[in-house]
Parts: C-alpha cells; structure tokens; sequence
C-alpha cells in the first residue's frame, strides 16, 4: 500500500461484540454457582455457562481479563472445566516444594499462608525417626520428607531407617543419643479470603511452589486443572487459526486460489491490529511496508491535493497502476484484477497486517 492513502483513520469500533448478562438474583449466586459447578462438565448446558460467565467474569481477576478482550468463548470454555473442591479445616491445599497443578477460586472460606522456617533443635534421635515417619506416611509430603533428609544427612544413617520403614519399632539400634537436628517449623505470612483466586501460574508454569496453603475452616473452591487448561487453549487456538485461514480464502479475492499450505506459510507474518475511533493509519507523504485486510470497521481516507490543478487529482488516481505492491500479484500466480484489488483495498475495519 502507498502514500495514495495519506491518511486513514478508523470512525467506528465493532457494535456486535457479545454481552454476558446477568440471569440469576443476587441472593441465589452462591448456591447456584456450587449447584452448577457440582454437575460434570458434560451436564451443564449453555445457561449454565451463562451464568457462570456472569459471576466470575464480574468478580475474579482471571476472568476480567478475558472479559475485557470480550473474549466470551473462551470463558465459556474455561468455565465449562471447572470443578468444585471441598476442604476441611487444616488441609494443605498447596504445599511447599509441590509442583502445582491447579488454579483455585475461593468460593467460600479462608486460607492461610505459611513459608518453611528452619530452625535447630535439639532432640533424641527417636523422636526426630517419629517425626519424619509421620511426615512420609501419614502427611504424604515427599518434598518434605526430602528437605528433612537434606538437612541431617550427617547426622542420622538413612540407608538404615529407609531399611526399618523409618519406624521406631523396627529399629534394633540405639536412637535414645540426642543431637541437634534441623527441622520446619510453618511461618504465618498472610492470607487469603473468600472471593479471592491463587494457583494460576500453576496453569502455565511447571516448578515447585515456595509456600504452604492451609484452609482456615471449611472451604469450597472452583478447580481448574492445568491439563483442561491447556487443552481448551489450544482447542480454541486451533479453531481461531482455522477461521483466520478460511476467513482469508473466502473474504479476500487474492488469496482464493492459494493452497492451505502457501496460506500456512503466511499466515506466520500476520499480526492482528485493532484500532480505535480516531486513531491514524497512515500519514500523507510516508511510506508503509504491510497489507492491511480489514475485518469489519469503517476508516476515513483523506488527500491534501492542489484544487486549482486538476491534474493533481488525475496523478493521484493514475499511481494505482504503479502501485508496487499490486505489481507484486500481477506477476504472482494469483491472478488479480486492478478493479479487484481496488475492492479489497476498499473493506473496512479492524486489520490483519502482513
């Protein structure tokens, strides 16, 4: 595209972007949300997700952000995974040195949140076997078990407990010498209340979690799991690409007799570009290196030309035929006419650079 189009400036944003509304009263929320996501996935229908959509998208940061973008489906999606988890007072919900594996929303109820303090200590050797028993058996925190490990390597043979299931009642040796050993002890940070969300780096990053999160009470949490994640993202960015390859074959005259393969290739250069009302395109007189296909929208084109010589005009209109980059599919395989370019260059709206 050339300096023909001194200036273009967008008039007019979409007015068909979809609107989440509001079905349910206020005072039924709660327990319909705990109703709706108690039923599995395959169960809950289009109002459902709704309503869901309504409440998250107006109250938890995760989904601001999508609704925002006004990406409707893929809150939908999203919220069509979630699950309902119910704690108990004093559960871990997340412990330190854990790889997580879920994003929460706090539904109901309060957590708190704890770092690992190290400290010394002095004890039998007995009581410490006890404690790093109760830690693997009945705590079940490996990660746990192997900072304990780490911690008093030099003091403790652990090739001889692992033998006696580190149970004291196995142990044929003397563990009644004390020594000082290195233990946990759980430091109160902060915590999280009831309408609040943690977990999400957990969606897309894979490494062990630094803190302990313990429910303060009974809690009940809306679950999602980093593999339903990650499968409705590229479920949804599968089908986006699709379209965008069907939409530039069946939309734009240039590209309809190119194969999926070439269509492939391109689309790797293209990047979306929305504008707002008002906003420049191009300026008279520079030089632009991209395509612009619009998608819907309205622009603006304005010349500054000399009105007392018409000839001005005449070159203005005459520079289409030197147009580089319509010389560029003249001589392509894609056979394209001036008046069918001049029919693309005239669609309007939010554009697809190239």
């Amino acid at each position: 595209m050339d300096s023909r189009f001194k200036r273009s400036r967008a008039i007019s944003p979409d007015v068909n972007k979809a609107k989440i509304v509001n079905i349910i009263p206020e005072s039924n929320e709660f327990s319909h949300v705990v109703k709706v996501l108690s039923k599995q996935p395959k169960d809950r229908t289009k109002a459902d997700l709704r309503f869901l959509a309504t409440f998250f998208s107006d109250k938890y940061n995760f989904f601001k952000k999508l609704k925002a973008e006004n990406d409707i489906e893929r809150i939908e999606a999203l919220l069509s995974m979630f699950q309902i988890e119910r704690h108990e007072n004093g559960n871990d919900i997340i412990r330190c040195g854990d790889v997580g594996q879920k994003f929460y929303i706090i539904i109901k109820g309060k957590l708190s949140i704890y770092v690992p303090n190290t400290i010394e200590k002095e004890m039998k050797a007995r009581d410490y076997i006890k404690r790093i028993h109760f830690i693997k058996y009945f705590e079940h925190n490996d990660a746990k078990f192997k900072r304990y490990e780490e911690y008093n390597r030099n003091l403790i043979n652990y090739s001889l407990l692992k033998a006696c299931n580190y149970n004291t009642a196995n142990i044929k040796f003397d563990v009644d010498y004390k020594k000082v050993f290195k233990i946990e002890e759980d430091k109160l940070i902060g915590t999280i209340n009831e309408g609040e969300e943690f977990g999400e780096v957990a969606l897309t990053e894979k490494g062990p979690s630094e803190i302990t999160i313990k429910s303060e009470g009974d809690c009940i949490f809306a679950v999602l799991e980093r593999f339903d994640y990650n499968r409705i993202q590229k479920q949804i960015e599968d089908k986006k690409y699709n379209d965008m390859l069907e939409d530039l074959r069946t939309n734009y005259i240039m590209f309809r007799n190119w194969s999926k393969r070439c269509l492939m290739k391109l689309m790797v250069h293209i990047k979306k570009l929305n504008l707002t009302i008002g906003q420049t395109l191009y300026e008279q007189n520079t030089n632009s290196d991209s395509i612009i296909l619009t998608i819907n929208g309205q622009y603006e084109v304005f010349c500054n030309i000399d009105i007392n010589n018409s000839e001005s005009f005449v070159d203005f209109i005459n520079n289409l035929n030197r147009n580089s980059i319509f010389k560029y599919f003249q001589n392509s395989k894609t056979q394209v006419s001036e008046k069918e370019y001049l029919e693309f260059l005239e669609k309007f709206g939010i554009s697809y650079v190239i």
